[in-house]
């Protein structure tokens, strides 16, 4: 059982947070999100960022902590999407969530005790429930998003002055005959305010590329660039009014300004709670399944496995552990 001590706080920096916007984006445009995630949403994107910079964040503690750990880059499946960080051997996945209570504010310390109650949920179809002969180590962590803030619209939160990536998942949230389209993007936008776009798509080769477009006091503006797929478009600040876009013979897109998501709510701290051997997390669901009436039916009915933050290994013992095996045998 962990206590509020073994609980690693971290704080997340600016570059994380830029490192996993500009991950998702190369995902966007390599085409590697994974399919079962299609149509993509911004929810989609924020989950994957999420994952990375927790990945990120983690790699960077056992660094500055002189913890043993290997990087793998091989993919399994084509499923992977980025690097998969290893400790004595043994895969590490990483189970991060967004945490809002309302007694949570991003600008105060978190509440260990309140973190110590958590429950972590997993879904049905989660790997580490499947009985594969595959050992993982399951890290379990959380971002503390400020409650305040995280039930706040785009537009609320821009007009607050918030730190926003801002993008627009174009193919995704369209019916577009691309067969019909190429050639240079015109863009048309009635806004005053001093917008700058970014441009992800493909071009005549089908080859990634992106441009940036600058509207200042120009109505419409001309990619340089030839285009035969728009994917996604960034921008600096939230438009002020609708973007309309055309490409070749391919109908006209028009992008209200409630189609614009953020790819992060305002984090600042991510908490790493405490690990489980996969076996183990199989061993007590298994049980439970046999055992538990209740449980099973409730199972059957949300299919999520519910497992409480105090029935975690310290992440500290496992620390130790890989110390010790990187010693050098006498």
């Amino acid at each position: 059982m962990i206590t509020s001590s073994d609980l690693i706080e971290i704080p997340v920096p600016d570059e994380v947070i830029a490192s996993a916007a500009n991950l998702v984006k190369l995902l966007l445009l390599s085409q590697k999100i994974p399919h079962q995630t299609n149509p993509i949403t911004i929810f989609t994107l924020r989950d994957i960022a999420l994952h990375i910079s927790t990945n990120l964040l983690f790699r960077r503690y056992l660094s500055q902590n002189q913890i043993p750990f290997t990087i793998s880059n091989g993919s399994q499946g084509g499923e992977e999407l980025w690097p998969t960080i290893a400790i004595g051997g043994r895969r590490c996945n990483m189970n991060c969530r967004f945490s809002a209570k309302p007694e949570w504010n991003v600008d105060d310390e978190p509440n260990p005790t309140s973190l110590l109650k958590e429950d972590i949920s997993l879904p049905k179809h989660h790997d580490a429930l499947k009985n594969d002969g595959r050992e993982t180590i399951e890290v379990f962590s959380a971002l503390i998003v400020d409650s305040k803030r995280a039930n706040l619209s785009i537009g609320e939160l821009a007009k607050r002055g918030e730190k926003l990536f801002l993008i627009n998942i174009v193919e995704s949230n369209h019916e577009i005959n691309w067969e019909a389209a190429g050639g240079q993007i015109e863009f048309y936008y009635e806004g005053e305010n001093d917008l700058i776009l970014e441009v992800g798509g493909l071009d005549e080769k089908f080859n990634p590329i992106t441009e940036s477009i600058h509207f200042g006091f120009h109505k419409r503006a001309f990619t340089k660039s030839v285009f035969s797929r728009v994917i996604y478009l960034t921008a600096n600040t939230l438009p002020e009014k609708s973007i309309s876009l055309s490409l070749g013979a391919a109908e006209k897109i028009f992008l209200p300004v409630s189609s614009w998501g953020s790819l992060w709510l305002r984090v600042t701290t991510c908490v790493f709670f405490g690990f489980l051997h996969s076996t183990d997390l199989r061993q007590r669901f298994d049980k439970l399944i046999r055992t538990n009436t209740s449980y099973r039916i409730n199972w059957f009915r949300t299919e999520k496995h519910k497992i409480s933050v105090l029935e975690l290994n310290p992440l500290p013992k496992l620390f130790g552990i890989a110390k010790m095996i990187d010693q050098p045998k006498q």
